[in-house]
């Protein structure tokens, strides 16, 4: 007598519904490695909707890139012979972030230029590369400001990746005579790594984010790699340079701000603002922020 047994083909089926889950799960995850591929290279098109304060005129300019993309900015006329002021907003921002610091230091006699990054705000460009192609979009903006004010100092002020952009763009251009550079990685890639393991917590998960990191890069036409503040931070000096952290800042690994202050010449400073998150120590301590920023660019820019 024949012993009770699988059922013929149960084996055969077991197998092809696996291969078939299995086939599902990796289609899956491989859509969504490349719908985070393109979404973290691609960002929100934030406008300004706050109304103009009536104490500041402002005018939108347009300029190029130094590889030809069509910029946008705001412009904001100080007082004749004052120093020009650029500032720089960080990875998804836009001129929205540093609007209010803007209209303050204009209030103090600067002229000041704020720009959009490519393929942020009103700017052309399809994607971000985090800091790689954003230093052509900064050195395009100091073009623009030699080409249309001369001669008149120039400083910039970055947050974050503009802060990242300001350094390096800094190092191969000597129109930039002084720097304040808020919340700044010493190397995207380290700084990337920590914000996977905290995001994707558990760690198997990790190599994937890799994977879309790697493929974003690609989309973006970036260099994740080149983007190391570090390796130009000591090409500055002598032109001065004024770093700012949030004591409290999560964003990027801890030694970070010490490698860049250790790596940069004289003359530098560090501001540690106290209980600040990452590029917050604007909103956390506003008034603190503007002296120290002022102070910082009247002893270091002279006027006309």
């Amino acid at each position: 007598m024949a012993q009770a047994g699988s059922a013929p083909g149960a084996d055969s089926r077991w197998l092809r519904t696996t291969v078939k889950v299995l086939s599902v799960v990796l289609a899956a995850l491989g859509v969504l490695v490349a719908s985070a591929a393109y979404l973290w290279v691609k960002p929100l098109r934030l406008l300004l909707e706050e109304p103009i304060p009536p104490d500041v005129s402002v005018e939108d300019v347009h300029f190029p890139s130094r590889d030809g993309i069509r910029l946008h900015g705001l412009y904001m006329v100080g007082r004749p012979g004052h120093p020009v002021l650029l500032l720089c907003h960080g990875y998804f921002k836009s001129v929205v972030e540093p609007f209010e610091l803007a209209c303050e230091l204009n209030r103090l006699g600067y002229q000041v230029l704020l720009i959009n990054f490519r393929a942020c705000g009103l700017s052309d460009g399809r994607f971000t590369t985090l800091g790689y192609r954003e230093v052509l979009d900064l050195l395009g903006a100091v073009d623009y400001l030699r080409a249309r004010l001369g001669d008149l100092p120039i400083g910039v002020l970055g947050i974050s990746m503009g802060a990242v952009a300001a350094i390096m763009a800094a190092a191969e251009c000597p129109d930039i005579e002084a720097l304040v550079v808020d919340s700044a990685y010493a190397d995207l890639e380290s700084a990337i790594g920590k914000k996977l393991a905290d995001f994707l917590r558990l760690p198997f998960l990790v190599p994937l984010g890799w994977v879309s990191i790697r493929l974003g890069e690609w989309i973006s036409q970036g260099n994740m790699a080149a983007v190391r503040a570090v390796d130009y931070v000591d090409r500055l000096a002598p032109r001065p340079l004024l770093l700012i952290y949030g004591e409290l800042d999560d964003y990027l690994p801890s030694d970070h701000r010490q490698r860049l202050f250790n790596a940069a010449g004289e003359p530098k400073e560090l501001w540690l603002a106290a209980g600040s998150g990452h590029a917050m120590a604007r909103l956390d301590h506003p008034r603190e922020y503007v002296q120290r920023v002022q102070a910082f660019f009247g002893r270091h820019l002279s006027s006309a």
